[in-house]
């Protein structure tokens, strides 16, 4: 598997994950309302133009500040240990997407 293929499959967990999690819009009106410098240089999941940003760890981190969002900094913080234990065991299962992946623990 090559980078970019990995890069394209950790995308589409990480949106599935924010679904199972109803975070998907809560994750979208925060990264579209910081900084769009900030998002275009350090964080451009959803640039289209640009390579995926491939430092998976950080897609919450980076996205925007949590303590200027509405559901504030301990729903993130939570929600990301979640999404790192999310893409562990997604590379323990060689990066193949299952219903199971996103079952709450």
């Amino acid at each position: 598997m090559t980078p970019e293929e990995k890069d394209k499959i950790i995308l589409k967990a990480f949106v599935m994950f924010l679904k199972a999690n109803n975070a998907l819009i809560p994750f979208r009106v925060n990264y579209y309302r910081d900084s769009p410098g900030y998002r275009s240089r350090f964080f451009p999941l959803y640039n289209k133009s640009m390579h995926i940003y491939n430092d998976h760890l950080s897609y919450l981190t980076a996205a925007f500040t949590w303590a200027n969002t509405k559901e504030g900094g301990k729903f993130w913080s939570r929600l990301n240990n979640k999404w790192i234990r999310t893409l562990r065991l997604l590379e323990y299962k060689d990066y193949k997407i299952t219903p199971s992946l996103f079952d709450e623990e």
